[in-house]
């Protein structure tokens, strides 16, 4: 992934590191450092994904997949509904 893509505006220090902990996951996986914050909102996650959409950013389903059990195990992400 290149490094020109942002993760988009938000409106408080803590949503933006947030946004920043799911950026690491998809950047980096399992070698990512993280911004001591509460757990992502899927909402949030939502919104990251939308953002890097609109500029192209692309995954297959298993990627998909892998980004989300990472986001499960090292933020604590639940993605129940997606089962």
């Amino acid at each position: 992934m290149s490094n020109s893509f942002n993760l988009g505006e938000y409106i408080t220090e803590i949503e933006a590191a947030q946004a920043y902990n799911i950026g690491a996951i998809i950047w980096y996986g399992e070698e990512a450092e993280f911004n001591n914050v509460p757990t992502p909102s899927i909402k949030t996650f939502d919104r990251v994904m939308l953002t890097l959409k609109r500029q192209g950013w692309t995954y297959t389903e298993e990627e998909m997949r892998t980004i989300k059990n990472l986001l499960r195990v090292y933020l604590g992400m639940d993605f129940k509904a997606d089962a």
